[in-house]
């Protein structure tokens, strides 16, 4: 998920270093991000120290620097992130840091400017006029899905399918509004049918849970059997890597269940890597090393990683890396 910048080192603490520039430029304020995001992640129990620079690599690497970039929602992302509380479903994600700038008939991967749209079925890609429905407001029509959906702080009542505001304890909702934004503060939307769900009480360690993952703090939904009929499973800590386990949800961030062992499954940049299996993270095998991967219109070996390019495939026509699929 996910441009070399500023390395920042990250500690084995809850709280990022201070005091901060009063302006960040956009390089600084990718790292700062990817800083914050991995301090509540560890202050949250949801990642080992020993990981601290995989999620790093991750999360500085899931912000697009492309746009128009403004300082001062920077700020208030980093903020926002410092402040957020360690429900499971509440991940750092910041909007309007980076406004796309594409213009009608520029070549394009996602970053159109505002009323375009990326269309993907030439190539290249090229923005266009956009024809989704705006999000509808109070009392509007909506299905709860992606085609007509809700403006922000409302959600998709499946009684009427209107919007309306977060729903009460035991109240019907769609848990594709978005679990917790579909009720009040304190609920959850949950429940065995998705995507319809109940409000109902954040649920405390031990407690059965659905996949919505309608747990407390601090705490996952593991162990739900999905198959008809779904059997619930139980709202626990992650457990830190080297510990036993038995399924991969078990595991903090970044480990899965290995050999009956959390354990991390990839390899980092600058590690020994074997071609056939290339489990190189957020990079890829090139002459038996993790190496950074390519940027649109790189040159690149359309018989090597199925993973060389950050963006799209490698074209055999031209050897370069394009946002065409």
């Amino acid at each position: 998920m996910r441009t070399a910048w500023l390395g920042l080192v990250l500690c084995a603490c809850a709280e990022r270093p201070l005091p901060f520039p009063d302006e960040l430029t956009a390089p600084q304020f990718v790292d700062e991000f990817a800083q914050a995001a991995c301090a509540r992640e560890l202050r949250c129990g949801f990642l080992d120290a020993a990981e601290l620079d995989t999620c790093q690599l991750y999360f500085s690497s899931s912000v697009e620097v492309r746009g128009t970039y403004h300082a001062d929602a920077a700020q208030a992302c980093l903020a926002q992130i410092d402040a957020l509380d360690c429900l499971p479903l509440h991940n750092p994600f910041c909007d309007g840091v980076f406004t796309p700038t594409g213009q009608l008939g520029d070549p394009c991967d996602g970053d159109c400017a505002a009323g375009l749209a990326c269309d993907t079925s030439v190539c290249p890609s090229v923005c266009v006029v956009s024809t989704a429905p705006e999000k509808g407001g109070l009392g509007a029509a909506c299905d709860g899905q992606m085609t007509r959906l809700c403006a922000n702080g409302l959600f998709c009542r499946p009684s009427d399918d209107t919007c309306a505001l977060p729903g009460q304890l035991g109240d019907r909702c769609y848990a594709t509004s978005g679990s917790y934004s579909a009720c009040v503060e304190g609920l959850v939307c949950s429940g065995p049918e998705y995507p319809f769900g109940t409000c109902a009480p954040l649920v405390a360690e031990g407690g059965e849970c659905f996949p919505l993952e309608p747990c407390g703090e601090g705490l996952r939904c593991m162990g739900v059997v999905s198959t008809q009929p779904a059997q619930p499973g139980h709202c626990r800590r992650p457990i830190p890597e080297g510990s036993a386990c038995r399924i991969d949800e078990e595991c903090r961030d970044f480990t899965v269940c290995k050999s009956g062992v959390c354990a991390r499954p990839f390899r980092l940049l600058g590690e020994l890597c074997n071609l056939q299996s290339d489990d190189c993270y957020i990079g890829y095998c090139s002459g038996g090393v993790c190496v950074p991967r390519l940027g649109l219109g790189a040159a690149c070996d359309p018989d090597g990683s199925f993973k060389q390019c950050s963006t799209g495939i490698c074209q055999p026509s031209t050897r370069t890396c394009t946002a065409c699929r």
